[in-house]
């Protein structure tokens, strides 16, 4: 039996860099991904801090046995959450956040939100997309990192399971 496309476990370690060409050659160096799926001027209408917004951004995709590497370049638009610690002329490559998978329901997806700002952790943003919903918190008090959660429909959990994996 294969690995689930998508669990309701820990399940994505989502990196920030400005240049995602050398991101993913610097994991596929390490030799932690064969490869990666790359969707460049990726459109996010998200709501983020409650307004609507969108950003502009390309992603490289990779699973690495069954935790997800999501390299996240912003290109233009509301991206200021993925910015710091990536500014300026050098490569910067950092950890952003940490990703959940929620099964179940979309409702399931909005109770776990609820849930997380009852905790103290403040909701960024909410992205409603065709492949799914999907959330960042942020966790940097707690944990130093931003907090996501992953609800995929058929179409989500169709697209991640094709994506390149190792392991």
């Amino acid at each position: 039996m294969g690995s689930a496309p998508i669990n309701p476990a820990f399940v994505q370690l989502g990196y920030v860099t400005n240049d995602l060409e050398q991101a993913c050659a610097t994991f596929k160096e390490m030799k932690a991904v064969p490869d990666f799926f790359i969707w460049n001027n990726v459109p996010v209408h998200m709501e983020l801090y409650g307004r609507p917004a969108t950003a502009e951004l390309n992603l490289g995709f990779a699973w690495a046995s069954d935790t997800m590497i999501e390299l996240i370049m912003p290109v233009s638009g509301a991206a200021d959450v993925y910015m710091p610690g990536i500014e300026g002329p050098d490569f910067g490559l950092k950890l952003h956040h940490i990703g959940y998978g929620v099964d179940g329901s979309e409702a399931d997806f909005d109770a776990k939100l609820q849930m997380e700002v009852a905790r103290g952790h403040p909701l960024v943003n909410v992205s409603r997309a065709a492949m799914g919903s999907y959330s960042l918190l942020d966790g940097r008090k707690t944990f130093g990192h931003y907090i996501e959660y992953l609800w995929n429909n058929a179409e989500g959990l169709d697209f991640f399971a094709k994506i390149p994996r190792s392991g």
